[in-house]
């Protein structure tokens, strides 16, 4: 069965590296109080994170050390909110 929902894309610029869940959940929150019609809140570009502010040949060992595996707190936290705010999708 078809079914039509609303649907509105969050294309930001990326969060920085460090301490980015708070400053997500606080747009999710902020977005769709704004946009109260959505049915659907998709992140396209969720798994970028800013680097911009480093130089360049920092970037790369920034993003290493920002990986976390999917049992790490902060993997934890970011499941916790998306459960929390069921119109919120991000790619897999």
């Amino acid at each position: 069965m078809s079914q039509i929902i609303t649907a509105g894309l969050a294309q930001r610029v990326p969060l920085p590296v460090e301490n980015s869940l708070q400053p997500f959940a606080d747009d999710v929150a902020k977005t769709l109080q704004k946009h109260d019609d959505l049915q659907m809140l998709i992140y396209p570009e969720m798994h970028l994170h800013g680097t911009e502010h480093l130089p360049e040949q920092e970037r790369s060992t920034a993003l290493e050390d920002a990986a976390v595996s999917l049992d790490d707190p902060f993997c934890v936290s970011a499941r916790c909110h998306c459960r929390q705010t069921p119109n919120l999708a991000v790619p897999r």
